[in-house]
């Protein structure tokens, strides 16, 4: 039995690479992952965004940037170019070859490392000049790159897999760029890490390029306190999160605002400071599938449907044939404004496409390369950066980060909105920061007229002022304050109407009326100064502009003075009004039995019986403003050495107003569906009938629904309209009660309502529905998706037509329009696509019935699930050349570089003992494995090559199911055969051997590589792939394949030879001289 015994324990050596094999660690990930996709096409909507940071500066803006990655050196991985080829790109400025030897797509870019800190993982300096005496006012960091992650495809990648992978930054790095703090350095000081706002980072797929993109910025003012002024000074920053690899992109640059506070030559004048880091809209669309554009929608009934497209986005990215945005811009005074504009982009490959970057549809001159074009405008070019593989260099181009500027010239225009945009055909940049930089004129003067012929002693002076707008910006918040020069006093008695005043545009005017007590004798000079607000910041600061005037008034002298001002010039009726009350003594003896009388408060009296030279003595009457406008006075009385005294101060005019407001409503339509535009329009009337009763600041609306534009200044009996829009969605009656705001001269409020209008909305009369032939495809492959429109109406209600259906997700489908559908019809319409990636489709239907009202509905978003099956394969040989009969060995390597598991059948021509098969669960995404075996060079002297062929036949495993047909695919490497038979011991065994294993450790979204199977000769082959939802683990070591094929070729050959021993033992049973009996367990 020992015989059996032996075969037993070789079978199970043959298996016990089976039973041993290590499980698969981590998950392959979710092929239905959906991710944001730039959208590419054309139709552009070119909204408008707004900045992240405004502010009015009397300096300008400095930019600078680096990447954070670097050129090979020496023996490092190279990529498709050698080292010495890329520093060169790094430094010229001459047209590049379109051969990716001028870009990242090149080489394997690796991390810089420029500040020799242990605690950082990479670093790189630029320089930047703040003007001698300026302050930095606000200082922005920005950074991004790539994620690693190509869209479809597993591993750390910055394009389409190869065989060479990316590897994630090293530690300390984050696992991801989203918890990365990058650190900044000024002038040498120690690195302080930026303050992380999730609302800050965003991510960016490409279509022209499958990568996928991040940025992100922050606030780093605070490094800069202290920083010299007036010369260069280095910034390092470090800890920027990117990949190493083939054509990564990463780094950063720093905007820097700086502000003298007054004009300053050659800052003499303000300029705007805008930037935009965020909410950059993308709209254009890919003719095709562009991944989910809805992220949210109306309220129900709606549902899915949505009002436009704008703002879904984080970045703005080149497309096809373009994209643009609007910047709002501050004066529409373009034309004598000096303007600049900076960006911030990502991934910029010089020589690789044909981009422009326009202002207002003219495109910019590329500003670094001296070449004065206009394409080609993205190439990686950061003002300042500093070659990091030798500090004494400035490079023009680092292969990654555009932080540069330009200056246009632009006419002038209505609302100084100012449009920029990118046009590509082939070059995906990330266009993440925008930095607007315009001078600006605004101004205001003042006019002063005092009394032109001397009035007495204690009476008023009444000072007219015009303030008028002589620049090209709105001014707001006007305020008027006077002062006299030769009273210091807490009140010197001045009061002005109105005390609220309009916002005035560009040459508008306002008048304000004062009146001053004369105290100060022969004269007496009083300034005014206006101030008016043209910019409030994103910091809450106000930016003002001010005028002054004086006007200088002659006194005549007066022993006695009754001055008597109120607090207010124009009241309401009922109104507490307070006098306040002077009497003055310039004689030298005191006024004794002082009384006091006053028209408008019969109950207020002297609070003492001495009035004393040189001593004032004040007090204050309260009066109630009546229902008319009214003159009063106040009277003194006294007794002197001389006799009595009596002396009656100057008669005032106190104003009575009644200020009011009327206000209606119409409407365009009293019946609408859910999703369409009712237009609200307002009619505004001053009631009033005195110039007193001027209104200012209006704003009608109707609350939760629309706000119409404020209003600045409605005189009295004047009227206005303003409407706005509103979309209502709650089905029925819905009931609008406008109201307007408004305030009088004093700032007090002045309100009224309309009567309400009664809307409604209706139920819409279809449905939608949609349904797609293929729930899971494959990337490339084409579903078909059928939409279903009902009428669900009533006889009553009847047909509707014009019936259109429209899906945002899939631009190209455009079905013919449904021309009728009566009550309880349905009809279907269909669109194909080939998409790239798993998407939600979006889908709207509307209507017209029989009104001739538009009526819109949704459906439920449809899932699409796309995977993306991919297998790399490379086959090299070992030697290249080879004797007759010298044996040879061959490696197949094949990766998993899609993003579901395969199961794979590998088939070798010439080295058939390379072959290899991984049922079962497969080869997991991202993973890699690999054989090698040896082969014997043709033994026949004719033949000159010997070529082993690599065929693949994969199929993507989905819920352990096999989904489609199997993926094929061919690598070959061959050997020249030389003249000449191989020495024995270098010839081939045969049959030939073999060994077989996974390729690890490496990583799905890590920091594994497989480059040395490339390096070793062989290439890359051909195989199905695309771009579709990764799903890869970051992180987490990938699944490298169980290596079975090691195991089956040693337990193959044990089994071999325990056949061969119970064969040769059972010829021993009949042949009694074998060598074998002495052993053999009897007969």
């Amino acid at each position: 039995m020992f015989r059996y015994s032996l075969v037993v324990v070789l079978l199970l050596l043959a298996a016990a690479p089976l039973v041993f094999a290590p499980g698969a660690p981590g998950d392959p990930g979710d092929p239905s992952a959906v991710e944001r996709v730039a959208q590419d096409g054309s139709d552009p909507m070119s909204p408008t965004v707004q900045p992240t940071y405004r502010d009015s500066v009397y300096g300008d803006v400095v930019m600078a940037g680096n990447s954070s990655l670097r050129c090979p050196t020496g023996d490092e991985v190279a990529g498709d170019n050698p080292p010495a080829t890329c520093q060169a790109a790094t430094e010229s400025t001459q047209p590049a070859p379109r051969d990716n030897s001028a870009d990242n797509n090149g080489y394997y870019l690796h991390q810089a490392r420029d500040d020799g800190r242990t605690d950082s993982f990479n670093s790189s300096s630029a320089e930047v000049t703040v003007p001698s005496g300026a302050t930095v006012r606000y200082a922005q960091l920005n950074w991004g790159g790539h994620t690693g992650k190509v869209s479809g495809f597993s591993g750390v990648n910055c394009l389409p897999p190869l065989m060479q992978q990316g590897e994630a930054p090293p530690q300390p790095a984050a696992a991801a760029p989203a918890q990365q703090r990058p650190r900044i350095a000024v002038a040498g000081g120690e690195p302080q890490a930026a303050v992380l706002d999730p609302a800050h980072f965003t991510t960016t797929d490409g279509l022209a390029e499958a990568g996928q993109i991040y940025t992100d910025w922050a606030d780093v003012t605070g490094t800069f306190a202290g920083a010299p002024t007036g010369g260069a000074v280095k910034l390092s920053v470090s800890n920027v999160w990117a990949p190493s690899g083939p054509g990564c992109a990463g780094g950063w640059s720093i905007v820097v605002v700086f502000d003298y506070g007054q004009p300053h030559a050659p800052y003499l004048v303000p300029r705007v400071i805008d930037l935009y880091s965020q909410d950059m809209p993308q709209s254009a669309a890919l003719s095709g599938l562009l991944d989910p554009l809805l992220p949210g929608g109306l309220p129900a009934p709606l549902g899915p449907v949505v009002d436009g497209v704008a703002g879904l986005l984080p970045g703005l990215t080149p497309s096809l044939t373009g994209t643009s945005v609007v910047l709002p811009g501050v004066s529409p005074k373009r034309s004598t404004a000096d303007i600049t504009v900076g960006l911030t982009g990502y991934d910029g490959d010089r020589g690789l496409g044909q981009e422009t970057f326009s202002v207002d549809g003219t495109p910019m001159a590329e500003p670094c390369s001296g070449e004065n074009t206009t394409v080609d405008f993205f190439r990686s070019c950061a003002v300042g950066a500093i070659d990091p593989l030798d500090p004494v260099k400035r490079t023009t181009n680092n292969l990654s980060v555009d932080a540069k500027t330009v200056k246009p010239t632009l006419a002038d225009n209505t609302d100084g909105s100012i449009k920029i945009g990118i046009d590509s055909v082939d070059d995906f940049v990330v266009l993440q920061n925008i930095v607007l930089a315009e001078t600006v004129a605004p101004a205001v003067s003042l006019t002063m007229t005092g009394p032109a012929t001397p009035i007495g002693q204690g009476d008023l002076a009444t000072f007219n002022l015009r303030i008028r707008n002589d620049g090209a910006l709105r001014l707001s918040d006007l305020d008027v304050g006077l002062k006299t020069r030769e009273d210091t006093s807490a009140d010197p008695g001045i009061r002005c109407t109105p005390l609220a005043l309009p916002s005035l545009g560009p040459g508008e005017s306002a008048d304000v009326r004062c009146v001053q007590p004369a105290r100060t004798a022969p004269a007496f000079t009083t300034d005014a100064t206006v101030t008016g607000t043209y910019l409030i910041g994103t910091t809450g600061r106000r930016n003002t502009v001010q005028a002054s005037a004086s006007a200088t008034v002659q006194v005549t002298p007066a022993d006695y003075t009754v001055e008597r001002v109120p607090d207010r010039l124009v009241v309401r009726e009922g109104a507490k009004l307070n006098f306040a009350v002077r009497l003055g003594n310039n004689t030298t003896t005191d006024v004794t039995g002082v009384g006091y009388a006053d028209s408008a408060a019969p109950e207020c009296a002297a609070p003492a019986a001495t009035l004393s030279p040189g001593t004032p003595m004040e007090f204050s009457c309260t009066a109630t403003a009546p229902a008319q406008t009214f003159t009063s006075s106040g009277t003194m009385t006294g007794t002197i050495p001389q006799g009595t005294v009596t002396v009656r101060g100057q008669p005032i005019t106190t104003t009575v107003i009644d200020p009011a407001v009327s206000i209606t409503t119409s409407v365009d339509k009293t019946s609408l569906y859910p999703g369409d535009t009712v237009r609200l329009t307002f009619g505004l009337h001053n009631d009033g009938d005195q110039p007193e009763e001027t209104l200012t600041n209006l704003v009608a609306s109707a609350p939760k629904i629309c706000s119409a534009p404020p209003v600045p200044v409605l005189g009295p009996g004047a009227s206005a309209e303003v409407s706005c829009d509103a979309q209502p969605t709650e089905i029925g009656p819905l009931t609008l009660e406008a109201a307007v705001t408004a305030e009088d001269v004093n700032g007090d409020a002045v309100n009224a309502a309309a009567a309400p209008v009664t809307i409604t909305v209706l139920a819409p009369l279809i449905t939608l529905s949609q349904q797609v032939d293929q729930p899971l495809v494959r990337h490339g492959d084409q579903v078909k998706v059928t939409f279903t429109v009902q009428n669900t109406g009533t006889a009553q209600d009847g047909p509707v037509t014009n019936i259109a259906v429209a899906s945002p997700t899939l631009p190209d489908c455009r079905p013919q329009p449904i021309a009728q559908l009566a009550p309880g019809q349905s009809a279907t319409a269909e669109c194909t696509a080939k998409p790239d990636r798993s998407f939600d489709n979006q889908a709207t239907a509307s209507a017209v019935d029989q009104a001739n009202r538009e009526m819109r509905v949704g459906s439920p978003p449809l899932r699409v699930t796309v995977i993306n099956p991919a297998l790399a394969i490379s086959t090299t040989a070992d030697p290249q050349e080879a004797k007759h009969g010298q044996k040879v060995t061959f490696s197949v390597t094949i990766r998993n570089t899609g993003d579901v598991p395969l199961t794979v059948d590998v088939r070798n021509d010439s080295a058939h003992d390379c072959d290899f098969t991984l049922n079962g669960d497969g080869l997991q995404v991202g993973a890699a494995n690999g054989v090698t075996c040896t082969a014997a060079a043709p033994a026949d002297e004719s033949s000159t090559d010997l070529t082993n062929t690599s065929s693949y036949s994969a199929t993507p495993r989905v819920n352990g199911a096999d989904i489609g047909q199997p993926l094929t695919g061919t690598d070959s490497a061959t050997v020249t055969v030389t003249a000449g038979q191989a020495p024995p011991d270098s010839k081939a065994a045969s049959p030939g051997t073999g060994q077989s294993g996974g390729l690890g450790p490496n990583t799905s979204g890590g920091t594994g590589s497989t480059s040395a199977a490339v390096n070793a000769g062989g290439t890359v082959g051909k195989a199905t792939g695309g771009t579709g939802p990764g799903t890869s683990n970051p992180g987490k070591l990938a699944y490298t394949g169980v290596p079975l094929a090691a195991g089956i070729v040693i337990g193959g050959g044990l089994l071999l030879l325990g056949v061969a021993t119970v064969a040769a033992t059972a010829y021993r049973r009949r042949t009694g001289d074998s060598p074998l009996r002495r052993w053999w367990p009897g007969d």
